[in-house]
């Protein structure tokens, strides 16, 4: 009797699948996580993975899954244990970086330093091995098999000087097509993809700063480089020009640029070694972003592929006002932020124009934070659009960067709740902004700093017996954007775990609903984070069951529809997935019209999925939006 009550041979948070159940059949093959031992019901309360509901279940209907995560969450405390690689060994690690593209898979790479630990990462906690890989990636590597072993690839050299011309092995080729110019990886052995380059830069300390061992210039771009006996060797055919390796020009220099269609346009600098890897592929980059005085072919901004004079040259023009100060200064502190296509008005600080919003409308919603554009340009919103021309201004683009800094000093000062949620608001966008730039780890520190200060202003009304329910969605925003981090740094348990928590607060124990839209990003990335775990079929289950509690309540129905359509497609049922896809284009059609924007996208990918065999559908790592992280080519 005694071993009947007894507590299963089972832990708090052992990832299981359910099996055997014939009360509930659907919950069959479902994957969860172990909660606790409920001593009364003889059952274990289960978190299933795929909506995050907690379900009771027999010993007898669990089965304990051994299947370790491979993901970059670090788990080691013990500092004295003895390791088996050097710094400066070569190495090869699982890159879980790639984990729902091509699943993970061991590279080569050097060990730049033993038990690291970053600013973000709670205390006491360590990655045995930071190694850099030969494609630029840096890992944080567990003292595991399963991590790192022994690599036979010869080591990076940094043998080479600036202005030398070498012979480098390129991953990537150069790709001309109707959408544009751009560097696609192959997969080859062949010897035949060798391309001359000139180095610009080299760094002997390349491991201890994490900066590349080489910058060198090929043809359409600069690349940053990893150089082995294996891909790098000299070229005795060309004389070394001994070219620095310093910028001509600096960010806010005014220069003339050779343009798209061949004449020369006037600009100026906004940025140094830009890169944009949807363009240039991983590692690329140019000298320099220009921003146009008068935007061509629909672009405001144009990258320079070489610091010649061939391609850029410095100019004798003035600098145009600034759309938000009209200011004619320009340097790197302050550059002159121009987007859209008008003058824009002539009053100056966007922050002056927020201050006339809010002294005529006081009783109104912040009018900051207003997403829609409205007849009356004083409800448009000065740090996200145009007062003159209404357009938006692009996330992550220099008016938006420029404004929301200015945004964030409005609030830095205040203590209060209201704008403490305000000021919190903002700086969600700009953690955003970082993660779009790869600095992941800047927001996570940040993330974590005002969650801390949050929190201890909602407790603290509370104590004052204020309702602070309303202020759960900003907490669950503030925790969506930091498990978006954690996905972007593959640290899948801290992902899970942020998610879990912003779902409880999505619905309190009386079932109150603070609003669906952050319920709804919160349950998506909870599908996504089950689909990162391989378990395709438990995230489409997950999807499908979002898919119908959004019907029910009438709320993101279409960005459910274009959540399940990809895993469907992914799971082999085409015909599901264009049907989904069309029920999404007809909901845009209701919202946007026959000819908007976005029913002609989603009728033209419908059209490729059915007409194409070949089509794929890949995970986009790069995604920030909840439901749209497939891509199809």
């Amino acid at each position: 009797m005694a071993e009947a009550t007894a507590k299963p041979p089972l832990a708090a948070g052992d990832l299981i699948e359910l099996k055997g159940l014939t009360g509930a059949r659907n919950l069959n093959g479902r994957r969860g996580r172990a909660v606790k031992y409920v001593k009364k019901d003889k059952r274990w309360a289960i978190r299933l993975e795929s909506t995050g509901e907690v379900v009771k279940a027999k010993i007898a209907n669990i089965e304990i899954l051994g299947a370790q995560i491979l993901d970059g969450t670090p788990t080691e405390r013990d500092t004295s244990v003895p390791l088996d690689f050097n710094v400066g060994d070569r190495v090869e690690c699982l890159n879980y970086h790639t984990i729902g593209v091509s699943g993970p898979k061991f590279e080569a790479g050097t060990v730049a330093k033993h038990w690291h630990r970053e600013e973000s990462w709670p205390r006491g906690l360590y990655a045995a091995y930071l190694v850099q890989l030969d494609n630029g990636v840096r890992l944080h590597c567990k003292n595991s098999e399963s991590y790192i072993r022994n690599s036979e690839m010869p080591p990076v050299t940094i043998q080479f000087k600036v202005g030398g011309y070498v012979m480098c092995k390129l991953g990537d080729v150069l790709v001309v097509d109707g959408t544009g110019r751009k560097f696609v990886k192959v997969e080859s052995d062949s010897d035949t993809n060798w391309e001359v380059g000139l180095i610009l830069e080299a760094n002997s300390d390349w491991l201890e700063t994490g900066k590349y061992p080489y910058l060198i210039e090929f043809h359409g771009r600069c690349l940053k480089f990893w150089g082995t006996a294996a891909n790098m060797k000299e070229c005795t055919a060309l004389p070394v020009r001994g070219k620095s390796s310093k910028l001509r020009f600096k960010i806010g220099q005014r220069v003339d640029c050779c343009s798209l269609g061949g004449g020369w346009v006037k600009g100026t600098i906004v940025d140094t070694m830009y890169e944009d890897a949807s363009i240039l592929g991983p590692n690329g980059v140019h000298p320099y972003q220009i921003q146009l005085d008068t935007p061509e072919q629909g672009q405001s901004h144009i990258m320079a592929p070489a610091d010649s004079d061939g391609c850029i040259r410095k100019s004798t023009t003035p600098c145009p006002e600034c759309f938000i100060c009209c200011d004619t200064e320009c340097d790197e502190d302050n550059l002159i932020v121009r987007e859209c296509a008008c003058k824009g008005d002539k009053d100056g600080l966007a922050k002056t124009k927020f201050k006339d919003l809010q002294k005529k409308y006081p009783d109104e919603d912040d009018p900051l934070h207003h997403n829609s554009v409205e007849t009356n340009y004083d409800r448009a919103n000065p740090f996200e659009q145009c007062l003159t021309c209404k357009a938006n201004f692009s996330f992550g683009g220099h008016c938006h960067v420029a404004l929301l800094k200015e945004c964030i000093s409005i609030y830095s000062e205040e203590d209060d709740l209201d704008s403490c949620q305000t000021a919190l608001k903002s700086i969600i966008k700009w953690c955003n902004v970082l993660i779009q730039e790869g600095k992941f780890e800047d927001a996570k520190v940040l993330l974590f700093q005002k969650l801390r200060v949050f929190r201890r202003f909602v407790r603290d009304a509370e104590n004052d017996g204020i309702d602070t329910r309303f202020f759960n969605e900003t907490l669950v925003e503030l925790l969506n954007c930091l498990a978006c981090a954690h996905e972007k740094t593959k640290m899948l348990v801290w992902m899970k775990s942020t998610l879990d928590e912003a779902l409880s607060l999505s619905v309190n124990t009386e079932g109150f609903i603070t609003s669906y839209q952050p319920m709804y990003m919160t349950k998506a990335e909870l599908v996504r984070y089950t689909f990162l775990t391989g378990d395709i079929g438990c995230a489409l289950a997950g999807a499908e069951a979002l898919l119908l509690e959004a019907r029910s309540t009438n709320a993101h129905v279409r960005e459910m529809l274009r959540l399940c359509a990809p895993l469907n497609s992914l799971s082999g049922d085409k015909e599901r997935c264009l049907e989904q896809f069309a029920e999404a284009a007809k909901i845009e059609a209701g919202c946007w019209g026959e000819g908007s924007p976005h029913v002609q996208s989603t009728t033209w990918l419908i059209n490729r999925i059915r007409d194409d065999v070949n089509i794929k559908c890949v995970y986009r790592a790069d995604s920030l939006v909840s439901w749209d992280w497939f891509t199809f080519t």
